[in-house]
């Protein structure tokens, strides 16, 4: 008997954005969507032997999987430059029209935010707290809650 591993789309949106990156056959396929919703939150594979290939820059390799169907991958070109976003977009767009899914470093931010900065969290370590720093208190507890209703 195989072994089924788990293959969990927790951010049901993520799964939504592949369909419209022009997977949503795939998904269908896979049970996953139901026209344009998402029918399940999860689904699940055997067990089988990893698929691996190597293929040069700028290629396309057709890679068959083990139900017979073929994954066509196109590595990046060396001259990619990964720092326009909506190049990028377009560039995906444009090789999923084709059937292939674009693989290596395809976006990086030139001028990034700070990761903390952008979401404001405290800059202490939460160990190093205290009671008082860590819990607000019950009105201000209240109060976030109200906002996330």
């Amino acid at each position: 008997m195989s072994t089924p591993i788990g293959i969990i789309f927790r951010d049901i949106q993520r799964a939504q954005r592949l369909a419209d990156f022009g997977f949503k056959e795939d998904l269908v396929t896979a049970g996953l969507l139901a026209g344009a919703e998402l029918s399940r939150a999860c689904d699940w594979l055997e067990l089988r032997e990893e698929i691996t290939v190597e293929y040069p820059e700028g290629e396309v390799v057709s890679v068959t999987q083990h139900d017979g169907s073929v994954l066509r991958l196109r590595k990046l070109a060396p001259d990619y430059d990964p720092h326009n976003r909506i190049a990028a977009m377009n560039y995906i767009q444009q090789h999923a029209a084709k059937g292939e899914v674009v693989t290596g470093l395809l976006y990086v931010d030139p001028e990034p935010e700070d990761l903390h900065r952008h979401l404001n969290t405290f800059e202490a370590p939460f160990n190093a707290l205290d009671a008082t720093e860590l819990c607000p208190g019950s009105a201000v507890l209240e109060k976030i809650n109200a906002a996330l209703r």
